[in-house]
């Protein structure tokens, strides 16, 4: 008799309480559920944005003076822009070896992953748009200068300090390279401070008989 008055009783009880714990433990699954979702599509927005090629651009500034030939007269200069997973064989490059004749697949190897062909001419600016490679750690410039100074022909910068300034700018004077914007790496054989030396002797012109 107490067993079936008991069931009576606390059975609907019971079974309601159940229904709404039921209830309750369903919207929480949906609540951390539809969270989850919300932070996996903001981490997958964040990984996308992170990833692929990143636009920046190539400014690049000539000096009146660029480029002179024995006589003092100023030319165009062409520069070839590496991107670059490792900076080594950049670093051992020499100018002699750059006009060799050689490719610049021997010249670099495998640590190239792109180069870009174009030329400045004296006094003149240069804006170009670009993308840097995911790939890339490093970007280096070389200057195929007439009478190039001994160290400052080539400048090398990193490819991460690259995607943060979203640009590349720099400067070519008489017989060197100098970036102006993000900072250059070193590379050995370089001085700490930056001091070119172009060393010109240009002729005079012969004085006129009389």
């Amino acid at each position: 008799m107490r067993g079936t008055l008991f069931a009576s009783v606390f059975k609907p009880i019971l079974k309601r309480f159940f229904k709404k714990l039921s209830h309750m433990q369903i919207n929480s699954i949906k609540k951390h559920a539809q969270q989850f979702m919300a932070i996996s599509c903001a981490l997958l927005l964040v990984a996308c944005a992170s990833s692929g090629p990143k636009p920046f651009k190539i400014h690049g500034e000539a000096d009146p003076s660029l480029n002179r030939d024995s006589s003092g007269k100023p030319l165009s200069l062409v520069l070839r822009l590496y991107q670059l997973k490792t900076p080594d064989e950049f670093n051992r490059l020499t100018f002699d070896s750059l006009v060799s004749g050689k490719s610049d697949a021997e010249l670099l190897g495998t640590s190239m992953l792109s180069q870009n062909e174009f030329m400045l001419l004296p006094g003149k600016t240069l804006a170009l748009d670009d993308k840097i490679a995911e790939e890339a750690k490093y970007v280096g410039i070389v200057g195929f200068f007439r009478k190039p100074d001994p160290q400052f022909w080539r400048v090398l910068v990193s490819a991460e300090d690259i995607r943060d300034a979203k640009e590349l700018s720099f400067k070519a004077q008489d017989c060197f390279l100098q970036v102006i914007q993000p900072k250059t790496q070193s590379i050995p054989g370089q001085p700490a401070v930056f001091k070119a030396d172009c060393g010109f002797a240009f002729k005079k012109a012969a004085p006129k008989s009389k």
